[in-house]
């Protein structure tokens, strides 16, 4: 999942900026990558599909206003006649 690939390398970058070492850091906390990877899990899976709420939107919003074109073409074509 790219979601989780992206949140634990951003967790990662972190842990480095306070110059720590990630298997230090998994020692100190007795704890493993998988685990950190697992706890991180829920979260990017929420992130994940936000964005694909966000993307649906946008191609409903897309349809739509393709529609209201064709709709409005279509009326006044027919005031014309």
């Amino acid at each position: 999942m790219k979601k989780l690939i992206k949140l634990f390398r951003d967790f990662a970058g972190r842990i480095r900026q306070y110059n720590m070492d990630l298997d230090n850091y998994f020692k100190m906390l007795n704890t493993t990558e998988e685990a950190v990877r697992e706890q991180l899990r829920p979260e990017a899976t929420k992130r994940a599909n936000a964005e694909l709420v966000i993307d649906a939107f946008a191609k409903i919003r897309k349809i739509l206003k393709y529609l209201k074109k064709k709709l409005i073409k279509k009326l006044m074509n027919s005031e014309r006649i």
